[in-house]
Parts: structure tokens; C-alpha cells; sequence
């Protein structure tokens, strides 16, 4: 994936930039969190500039490969609440309902329609963040 990636084939969702860039500016403190190897994410970060964005950038095997919930607990001593998980897989459905967070689903992402119960609200569009933060 990430040699595809670096060929130019990735790229990130409509709006994202402007999304992130704006709910910065607003103040709010934006943390990465995924199932990802250390690689795949460092890729990312580099290819797309995404730590200007956000305030961490943290990958499962950063922290063993343990649950989503587990690395949300240690994020949220750091990144104390109110806080919103928002994702397109069912660990982050799973994650933000086990410390009693909003959980916003991506209807646009690359999860299933069905991993997405347990969402609080449900975007089918990133710029529908700004609607709601």
C-alpha cells in the first residue's frame, strides 16, 4: 500500500485540508489515532503534511496492537474531555461508546454501512464536521 501510495495513488477525501485547517483554527485539539503499523502512518503524515493538523499522531503498534478503547484511555489523560471519536471502522464506534464519547461515523470512509452502529450521528461528507464542532 504504501509503495502505491508513494506512485501517487492515495489521496485524501474532498475537503479534508480545509476541515482540519478550520477546526484548528477553532481551537479544537485534533489527535490521529489508527489500527495502522508505524510505516504506514509516517507515510501519510509525510506524504500529506498531516501534522499540521494534528496535536498527536498515534498508530496501534506504537502501543502493541492493543484495542482502540485501551490507546483512547491513555490519549484522553493527555487530551482530557469533551472529546468526539470520529470514524469510518467499528473499533472507533466501539472505542468512543466505552469512555461515553460522541461517535461520529464516516459514511464516506472505507468501513461498512453496519460498522458504524453505535455512531451518535452518522456524515457522509468531512465538511459536515464544521457543522457540528
Amino acid at each position: 500500500m504504501i509503495e502505491g501510495m508513494m506512485k501517487g495513488n492515495a489521496g485524501l477525501f474532498d475537503g479534508v485540508k480545509e476541515t482540519l485547517k478550520t477546526l484548528k483554527q477553532r481551537g479544537y485539539h485534533l489527535v490521529f489515532l489508527s489500527n495502522c503499523k508505524i510505516n504506514y502512518m509516517e507515510a501519510h503524515s509525510k506524504l500529506f503534511g498531516l501534522e499540521q493538523w494534528f496535536d498527536a499522531m498515534i498508530c496501534a503498534e506504537q502501543h502493541q496492537f492493543v484495542t482502540k478503547s485501551e490507546i483512547l484511555t491513555k490519549v484522553l489523560k493527555d487530551f482530557p474531555s469533551p472529546a468526539a471519536v470520529i470514524g469510518d471502522r467499528h473499533h472507533d464506534m466501539t472505542a468512543a461508546n466505552h469512555h461515553g464519547l460522541v461517535a461520529i461515523g464516516c459514511a464516506y470512509g472505507y468501513g461498512k454501512e453496519e460498522e458504524l452502529e453505535g455512531a451518535t450521528t452518522v456524515i457522509h461528507d468531512i465538511k459536515e464536521l464544521l457543522n457540528l464542532f
